[in-house]
């Protein structure tokens, strides 16, 4: 991981990156505590964190010179001391991440250094995943399927849907998974048109409701997702039609995905699918982005992003209709793309399964 931060380094004639996402810093130093910065320059490597974090530092980032702050200094400062000793004239950083008044504060700092946006590069460096990484995301989705599988065999009448959450929680846990990697989406009947559907302790599922089950797992980092729609009892016809039609798209989208192909041309693919159906004007209008250490990394599948899905890449492939008011549908897996096909690494069932 550090070989990339230095190659943005040289390709991008900066003299420092200064990282500040959370999951950047795991990324280039493994560190997984709360508050630490990491600067790299072209000759050190360095992590900013304060006393509480000091030990953790030291455990989990070996080849980093620790620099501790005290209780006479803040990040900020002891940010410019290391800028000096290190002579840096252009500190690259992700623009996108970074707070306004931090941002001020650096623009303020003494030493005359010019500010870098190394956005893309950033996103760029992280699309492409190693070995290790995704033997984890796989590790990831293997348990969220786990966890599907039984949500089915505990989901039953009477249930709230917070009751659903807190079952979810423990079956990730007791699969080795070490907690969300997103506030789980769960809704029963018209909830089920929300993307964002919060479970609730009082919306209780009953006899012919229809549900939806959106989560995914965190697993030493690195993120899963998957969405699925079940039954308890026969659903009203119309929402048997919602999913037949949603599920159509959707793997015909699946179907689609090749290594080396433009995010237009699958979106277009999308797009034509939804066109033919009579809920064409429900679907949500996005289908992907890409997955890692975040639940949503690197980039979003959709128009007029130019870019070419790549070997090694993985992505959270996404499909909803949304009917307010009403109802809805979602499915959704991660993809591993590969040199001459893609593996689908979630593999619950599809089908609309009536428990």
């Amino acid at each position: 991981m550090k070989s990339k931060i230095f190659k943005i380094i040289t390709d991008n004639d900066v003299d420092a990156i200064l990282i500040t996402n959370k999951h950047d810093i795991t990324y280039v130093s493994n560190f997984t505590g709360e508050e630490a910065w990491v600067l790299i320059t072209k000759n050190n490597l360095y992590i900013i964190t304060d006393i509480r974090y000091m030990e953790q530092a030291r455990a989990q980032c070996s080849e980093f010179i620790l620099s501790v702050i005290d209780e006479n200094a803040n990040f900020e400062q002891t940010l410019e001391n290391l800028l000096q000793l290190n002579d840096v004239k252009k500190l690259g950083v992700d623009i996108c991440d970074i707070k306004y008044v931090f941002y001020s504060q650096l623009k303020n700092m003494s030493g005359n250094f010019e500010i870098i946006n190394l956005e893309e590069p950033f996103k760029e460096s992280r699309a492409i995943k190693s070995q290790e990484e995704i033997v984890k995301i796989k590790k990831a989705c293997e348990i969220a399927d786990k966890t599907f599988h039984g949500l089915l065999k505990i989901i039953t009448e009477g249930m709230s849907e917070k009751d659903i959450e807190i079952e979810m929680n423990y079956l990730i846990k007791r699969e080795e998974g070490d907690g969300y990697a997103f506030q789980p989406i769960i809704g029963v009947e018209e909830k089920t048109s929300m993307p964002y559907s919060l479970p609730e302790k009082h919306v209780i599922v009953k006899r012919g409701n229809f549900i939806l089950l959106n989560f995914g797992v965190i697993y030493e980092g690195y993120t899963s997702a998957v969405a699925r729609m079940v039954s308890v009892g026969a659903v009203k016809s119309e929402y048997e039609n919602i999913y037949s039609c949603l599920y159509d798209v959707y793997i015909k989208v699946l179907n689609s995905i090749k290594p080396y192909m433009e995010y237009e041309k699958l979106y277009s693919i999308f797009e034509n699918e939804i066109n033919h159906t009579e809920y064409k004007d429900y679907f949500l209008k996005a289908i992907g982005h890409g997955r890692g250490l975040q639940t949503i990394e690197g980039y979003v599948i959709r128009p007029k992003v130019n870019r070419t899905i790549m070997p090694n890449e993985v992505y959270s492939i996404g499909i909803s209709i949304s009917i307010p008011g009403f109802g809805g549908a979602r499915l959704e897996d991660v993809v591993l793309v590969k040199e001459n096909e893609i593996e689908i690494l979630t593999n619950s069932v599809r089908n609309l399964i009536n428990i």
